[in-house]
């Protein structure tokens, strides 16, 4: 309802072209539609109700604002079922405001399964994306493309983003290439039911602010050549500002990616609020969470930081000090989406790396910390919810083996029923229970259990099983469930953990599935930042990049080491944070 829909849309693909009517009253000719493409341009949106007019540089120009909720339906004025690729869009535009979000100019691209097939627009921080589908849904077959430059509010564009069937992404901004994708390129577009929006993303959301002259559309993959020539009978030939890559030349530069990283935790800290005080994503609307505060310190601890050394002390009070805001008087704090006991583990990495304490004593504990309660409450885990219910375990047994008041005794008892309840097959836990949700969800429990063993010194029985479950679990495009997932990093330290007790077992594989999975990275990394994630998914993205530099050096650069979120004891120190009860039970 939203959406202001065009009464005189023209299809050009056979039609005699309307010469584009200037503001000043003459007449400009920008490029004819392509054969069998489409054009449009702001003459055919004259006499739609509600589109202001307004001059780009002597072309006249719609004026599409967020406020607003100005769109345009492109849907019945062209056969875009047909555009299964190759496809060539070409926008002439000028962004108004920098976008709150990622924000697409161009779209056929509804978020839901089967809906997806092409979007073209601009990242929050105004780097210009061309996303497609050759499936409709954001899978293997899904490939997003951000180009090298920034585009800036008040300037006139001409962008191309081109799409050739299984060989290349690319994408130009005044007839200067900015961006190209070889690999992993779908076939083809998916013929996705959903709407052609200009200005907005169907079926009606993530609205632009821009002013848009032209918009053409050609089933043909154009060359560089012929895009510069456009662009320059446009008279538009200036190079956008360019932006600092992190991946060249098959490699990842890892500094580059700890300054970018760096630079968007600083965008979530909340003005004039303490300092550690961060929203959970970048958008103004964003909530203030205690995630927020605790994934940055890991975040900035895994990349290599000291934050001892890097902070003033008054900035690591108030940080400690806001993230014991959350803290009830049971010890325990607020989990959100997580449990109260992964909740209680991130809290005391952030804590640890910060040398801060818990303000009460940890109620959790009080389950399982006698001896004789250990294996009760191991039994009433629900084995068959692995990865959910491992987090119990991450943040409460482990969390509290860690501590000054964990026995010998208690941690012998703890392993002999792990060792027990191993599947010697697999490697994995809980022998015999079936997994009720996806498969994988094995390799997800592990990985927060594993911490223990290798944390204590304790051998895993199973090394080479589990290298070889978690090479099988691999996906052709090296993903486990996706890029920036969680589960990534739990299979790449799997491999790294278990190929430390196994060198020799497999280690060529070892070292391929790591190098697939690092190009998926390398390939999906540019745009990550820019779509604004949430703190927590970046804590997994750079958690990944430490695992890859473990294990494929040479392709994951920087003089600095740094940690994945497992094996580092730092974020495991509650003997240094917890806060002891005033008397023992």
């Amino acid at each position: 309802m939203y959406r202001r829909r065009s009464a005189i849309l023209a299809v050009l693909a056979h039609v005699p072209l309307a010469l584009l009517g200037a503001s000043d009253g003459s007449t400009v000719a920008p490029a004819s539609a392509p054969p069998s493409g489409f054009r449009w341009s702001a003459a055919d949106a004259a006499g739609a109700g509600g589109l202001e007019r307004v001059s780009l540089d002597g072309l006249d120009a719609v004026r599409f604002t967020a406020s607003a909720r100005t769109s345009v339906d492109l849907s019945s004025a062209y056969a875009w079922h047909e555009c299964t690729g190759p496809l060539t869009l070409r926008i002439v535009f000028r962004p108004t405001r920098r976008p709150r979000e990622k924000t697409p100019l161009v779209s056929r691209w509804h978020m839901r399964p089967g809906g997806r097939a092409f979007e073209a627009g601009l990242m929050i921080d105004g780097r210009p994306y061309f996303d497609v589908s050759g499936s409709g849904d954001w899978d293997r077959e899904g490939l997003e493309l951000v180009g090298a430059c920034r585009l800036v509010p008040g300037t006139r564009y001409a962008l191309a983003a081109v799409f050739d069937p299984g060989a290349r992404l690319s994408l130009f901004v005044n007839g200067r290439a900015c961006g190209d994708l070889a690999a992993q390129v779908p076939a083809r577009l998916h013929a996705a039911a959903t709407p052609v929006l200009l200005g907005a993303q169907p079926p009606g959301g993530r609205w632009a602010d821009a002013d848009i002259a032209l918009v053409l559309a050609d089933r043909r993959a154009l060359p560089e050549e012929e895009i510069a020539a456009w662009a320059a009978s446009l008279g538009l030939t200036e190079p956008a500002p360019g932006v600092e890559t992190a991946v060249r030349d098959g490699c990842m530069d890892l500094p580059v990616v700890r300054r970018e990283v760096t630079a968007y935790l600083e965008l979530l800290q909340v003005d004039g609020a303490p300092y550690g005080a961060l929203r959970g994503r970048a958008h103004p609307d964003a909530p203030v969470t205690l995630y927020a505060s605790c994934d940055a310190a890991w975040t900035r601890a895994c990349m290599g930081e000291d934050l001892a050394a890097t902070l003033t002390p008054a900035q690591r009070r108030e940080w400690t000090a806001h993230i014991n805001s959350f803290a009830r008087a049971d010890g325990t704090y607020p989990g959100d989406r997580h449990s109260l006991e992964h909740a209680n583990g991130m809290v005391i990495g952030a804590l640890a790396v910060l040398g801060g304490r818990q303000p009460y004593p940890v109620s959790l504990y009080e389950s399982f910390d006698a001896l004789h309660e250990a294996p009760a409450w191991l039994e009433r885990i629900r084995w068959e919810r692995q990865w959910s219910a491992s987090h119990l375990f991450w943040g409460g047994m482990h969390c509290y083996s860690m501590s000054r008041a964990c026995s010998d005794e208690w941690r012998a008892c703890v392993f002999a029923w792990l060792d027990d309840n191993l599947d010697p097959a697999t490697g994995w836990w809980r022998k015999g229970v079936p997994q009720a949700g996806l498969p994988i969800e094995v390799l997800g429990g592990a990985a927060h259990i594993w911490p223990i063993y290798q944390h204590h010194g304790r051998p895993f029985p199973f090394p080479a099983r589990v290298i070889d479950s978690i090479l099988a679990m691999q996906r052709e495009d090296g993903s486990w469930l996706g890029f920036s997932n969680y589960m990534e990093l739990d299979a790449l330290y799997g491999l790294a953990y278990m190929r430390s007790l196994a060198p020799e077992h497999r280690a060529q594989d070892v070292a391929a599935a790591a190098r697939r999975h690092g190009r998926l990275v390398q390939a999906r990394y540019p745009g990550f930042l820019p779509s604004a994630p949430d703190a927590h998914t970046v804590l997994a993205l750079v958690g990944t990049l430490a695992l890859l530099q473990e294990l494929a050096p040479s392709d994951f650069r920087d003089t600095i080491r740094w940690s994945d979120i497992f094996s580092d004891r730092r974020f495991y120190r509650t003997d240094l944070v917890q806060r002891e009860p005033p008397a023992t039970r």
